[in-house]
């Protein structure tokens, strides 16, 4: 619920410090520059009209996404690129850490995400899925699931340090592009969010991406990635959410971060939730 400054509270039933009213905060991490926009940006941009503060993450740079430059002058453009389109969301930035392809689940990435993780103190952290076509999406996914289980444990030190902390959080993992894991099958979600209110926030923030329309078009044969999101919400809603622009959440087993009831993104986002869930 929203308090009389506006700020978005939400109130758990649990025996936790959670207990009490607090400020919802929402970290998307996402493997690399436009995949936030692509998967979720939708739903984020929602959770921020209704009062939530924003965060935005990728984990990789960007650097290899570019036929025409080098490496650290592609880094060097996605990364304004991001911050653009973070911006739009009014959503605070975080910098990457990690390089394309090399996205690694490691103790170094873990750590470095930990930090983060500890100081935004999430209530919603969104995720790519487990099951996706590419990686860098998984192993992303993986990496935050533990950054976020470790984020409560005081002997874990993270990198740099930051202290644990331990309210509840609730995962939500995105839908992957094309809708199919790395073997062809289908990944449905739990439930859909009707994105359609926000469907041209959401292409503005894809468009400060605009390095991405060359390279996408020269090495996975997407000739407009606009064009791209629009068809990928309207599959979607169009299969699973009864409506015209939707995405897709599949929300991660509580064990380790929370409640089981414990389900924000949908109490939050209530007015807006279609399909049913599984």
């Amino acid at each position: 619920m929203k308090t009389a400054n506006g700020q978005l509270r939400f109130h758990s039933h649990s025996n936790t410090s959670a207990s009490q009213d607090e400020k919802i905060r929402v970290l998307a991490v996402a493997a690399h520059p436009d995949d936030i926009e692509f998967m979720m940006a939708g739903t984020f941009l929602l959770l921020g009209d209704a009062g939530a503060q924003l965060h935005y993450l990728t984990l990789s740079n960007g650097d290899l996404g570019s036929t025409r430059y080098d490496r650290e002058k592609t880094a060097f453009i996605r990364r304004y690129e991001a911050k653009q389109a973070a911006a739009l969301a009014s959503a605070q930035f975080h910098e990457s850490f990690c390089t394309d392809l090399n996205i690694d689940y490691d103790q170094k990435t873990i750590a470095k995400l930990s930090a983060v993780v500890r100081q935004v103190d999430p209530t919603i952290v969104l995720i790519p899925s487990l099951s996706d076509y590419m990686e860098d999406h998984m192993q992303t996914a993986r990496v935050a699931l533990t950054a976020v289980f470790a984020k409560g444990i005081p002997s874990y030190q993270s990198d740099p340090p930051q202290p644990s902390v331990s309210r509840p959080v609730a995962l939500y993992h995105a839908l992957p592009h094309g809708l199919l894991d790395g073997l062809k099958q289908r990944v449905v979600p739990d439930f859909c969010v009707d994105i359609s209110s926000v469907i041209e926030r959401k292409v503005s923030m894809l468009k400060c991406h605009e390095s991405q329309g060359e390279w996408l078009d020269a090495t996975q044969n997407i000739s407009s990635y606009v064009q791209g999101l629009y068809d990928f919400a309207t599959e979607i809603g169009s299969l699973y959410g009864n409506c015209r622009f939707a995405e897709g959440w599949i929300r991660h087993n509580p064990l380790g971060y929370s409640p089981k009831d414990f389900d924000p993104l949908r109490t939050i986002l209530q007015p807006f939730i279609r399909g049913v869930s599984r």
